[in-house]
């Protein structure tokens, strides 16, 4: 009988064992390495703002638009080769329809700008997701946005797309809000930003982090942080195995945009969410479109073709439409939530 006891102990602290052994490098992430929240892990904000329209670097923020062109068509007399009334080849006279492109300053009403922190998906700043990065940027610029794009996976140290790795993934939902808080706690800094209109777009995994964001916002870690105004996300996935990354109720409003065709990040699993959050009324909204797959603003991964997380065969399918349309909703939905800053 005592040995039978002993056996089953035994067991029980070999199973204890094998246990700890296989979650020591999820524990070792979680205290002190990649997803650590300790301020040693923090994200290195550049310090003051890059042109407008300049390539973009990792952590950095881009002032507004300072200028506009204006095309203006002009004509002018210019003498060119030609054939004179003789028929000969000589310079002749005549109006050359030109059009000219003038530099405009922009005089903004409030001298403080509003701004934007873009959250990319999973697999980071790369070759396919620089050059829509790029083009959410310059749209956000020229409409008088500051942008922070931030790099929550490639200035740390971990390899390519395995933040892609579900619940595997190195860097969790802790590290990544935090970052996002972090990023609009770098821009409240900032004597040219607008502090109360501070506001996050993310895509994908971007977008999940924005979306609990609002659920996380009271949390201890995160509660003596500036928030952001609103946050947006597109094709952000809601349900994650045993996971919620969009729930009932949030600290800030929400505009969630999701594709009928996204089999990555279903709308189906948002539903219940998002319909909540727009009781809530705060301002949260959502929108569904028709026939749009994941990563539908996605031009340099059009026809892309992987396996998900969720085990589904997915392609990627670029639609100008639905990016146009996209690209005017979250534009239209910060432009609800107005300064409340004094104005001098």
């Amino acid at each position: 009988m005592e040995v039978k006891i002993y056996s089953n102990i035994w067991k029980q602290y070999l199973l204890l064992s094998v246990g700890l052994i296989f979650s020591l490098p999820i524990t070792a992430y979680a205290f002190w390495g990649v997803n650590s929240l300790d301020e040693k892990n923090d994200l290195n904000f550049r310090p003051g703002l890059e042109a407008a329209f300049s390539s973009i670097n990792p952590n950095t923020t881009y002032e507004r638009a300072q200028y506009v062109f204006e095309v203006k068509p002009t004509k002018t007399l210019e003498q060119v080769m030609g054939l004179d009334r003789d028929g000969n080849v000589a310079l002749i006279t005549e109006v050359v329809a030109r059009t000219e492109r003038i530099k405009k300053p922009i005089d903004y009403t409030n001298l403080k700008s509003p701004a934007v922190v873009l959250l990319h998906s999973c697999s980071g700043l790369n070759q396919g997701s620089l050059p829509d990065l790029n083009r959410w940027k310059n749209s956000f610029t020229s409409h008088g946005y500051a942008v922070l794009v931030i790099d929550s996976v490639g200035t740390r140290d971990i390899k390519p797309y395995s933040n892609c790795w579900g619940i595997k993934r190195p860097i969790g939902k802790d590290r990544l809000v935090k970052d996002l808080f972090d990023a609009v706690a770098h821009l409240s800094s900032m004597p040219e930003i607008d502090s109360s209109r501070i506001f996050a777009l993310g895509f994908s995994l971007g977008a999940m982090t924005a979306g609990i964001s609002g659920s996380m916002a009271d949390d201890r870690s995160y509660a003596s942080k500036p928030h952001p105004r609103a946050v947006a996300g597109l094709y952000g996935g809601c349900r994650y195995r045993s996971e919620n990354w969009l729930e009932s109720k949030s600290s800030f409003p929400i505009l969630w945009l999701m594709g009928s065709a996204d089999q990555e990040s279903p709308a189906a699993g948002c539903m219940s969410s998002v319909k909540e959050l727009e009781k809530q009324g705060i301002g949260s909204e959502w929108h569904t479109y028709e026939n749009a797959t994941h990563c539908w603003d996605c031009k340099a991964l059009d026809g892309f073709t992987k396996t998900a997380g969720n085990g589904s065969k997915v392609t990627y399918l670029y639609d100008e439409a639905t990016t146009q349309d996209s690209e005017q909703r979250v534009l239209k939905f910060f432009e609800k939530f107005q300064t409340t800053l004094k104005q001098d």
